[in-house]
């Protein structure tokens, strides 16, 4: 299945690719994220495949996925694959500038 969605943003792409990047910006924009933490070496100027652990609350249980970034290019494509017996989940942020303030996030 698709999931597809494009929003306007009232922030630069620098600014949205960091919330999308860095674990302190993630927890506050999942729905119920409690952490996420980069288990693996990052190597900044292209950290695909590192590995990180995202604890969801899920009603009154608190779930660890796994994943991995499969896809990133400063300030406009981050991609995440997350692998479950249950389901796995793969998404791209694809961030394009539209000025010094302004972005779109498909």
């Amino acid at each position: 299945m698709l999931l597809r969605c494009k929003m306007a943003m009232n922030a630069s792409a620098d600014t949205v690719f960091d919330c999308v990047d860095e674990p302190e910006h993630i927890v506050q924009w999942v729905e119920g994220a409690l952490e996420h933490t980069y288990i693996s070496d990052r190597n900044p100027a292209n950290p695909v495949g590192q590995k990180f652990l995202q604890k969801l609350r899920m009603g009154k249980s608190v779930k660890d996925f796994y994943g991995e970034i499969i896809a990133w290019e400063a300030s406009t494509h981050f991609g995440l694959h997350i692998p479950s017996p249950a389901y796995s989940s793969e998404a791209h942020f694809r961030i394009t500038p539209n000025g010094p303030t302004r972005s779109t996030v498909d």
